[in-house]
């Protein structure tokens, strides 16, 4: 039995109005746009990706969604305006209902991202959608268009951190732990911090990552068996 197909406007109707970033795109009106707009499509059904992240990885930067799965984002090929032929009753038969399958989940697809595309047109100013090259006019993005590489390409000419921005996230990477706090309260932190690197170069190593969580906790003196035994593995 095929899946069931997400409509246009089921799609619209969850991405909803996405925060604008008038007047002008920038480091963070960008994060907040992305922010919401990956945890409005991860609650859209998506059975050919992720289970748990769904449309997330259409939007999140590749570099960002690797941290959270190893089910990497790949679209779905079309399968063609009909089934194969087949010889016999019984082939054509499972044919079909292999395409119905590829077909439901490719119109879906579809409709996700012309609605996500839709939402980002009213999210970003005329100014800052501009064609590729040299051509004049305002660039309206459709379903031809990949979300994650627009919020990609806006990063990379909008995006860029101020000088103070980048001293918070140093200073917070950091910063110590509570005890008292929960521990995941210190991973969390150190997460986005790790993220924040990711998309506002140079980018911290998984070692550092780890190398601050362990300084974290052996400020505290809490957890010396447990440390000792972690790095002697």
């Amino acid at each position: 039995m095929a899946p069931s197909v997400i409509t246009y406007d089921e799609a619209r109707e969850i991405i909803g109005v996405l925060p604008s970033v008038a007047p002008r795109p920038n480091a963070t009106n960008l994060r907040n746009l992305s922010e919401h707009l990956e945890r409005k499509v991860q609650t859209i059904p998506a059975p050919q990706q992720s289970p748990e992240y769904r449309y997330r990885g259409m939007v999140q930067p590749a570099a960002v969604y690797a941290l959270r799965t190893n089910t990497p984002w790949q679209d779905w090929e079309d399968p063609g305006a009909h089934p194969a032929a087949a010889a016999t009753t019984a082939e054509q038969n499972n044919i079909r209902a292999i395409y119905d399958a590829n077909k439901a989940v490719y119109d879906s697809q579809q409709n996700v991202r012309r609605a996500i595309n839709d939402a980002l047109n009213n999210a970003i100013p005329n100014a800052f959608r501009k064609p590729a090259g040299n051509q004049m006019g305002t660039k309206v993005f459709t379903v031809s268009n990949s979300p994650r590489a627009i919020l990609d390409g806006l990063r990379a000419k909008y995006g860029i951190c101020s000088p103070n921005e980048k001293t918070a996230n140093n200073q917070q990477f950091d910063e110590g732990w509570n005890p008292n706090d929960p521990i995941e309260m210190l991973f969390d932190r150190l997460k986005e911090c790790y993220i924040f690197s990711i998309l506002n170069k140079p980018q911290f190593t998984i070692e550092q990552l780890i190398d601050k969580a362990i300084i974290a906790i052996r400020r505290t003196g809490l957890y010396k068996r447990a440390l000792l035994e972690w790095q002697i593995f």
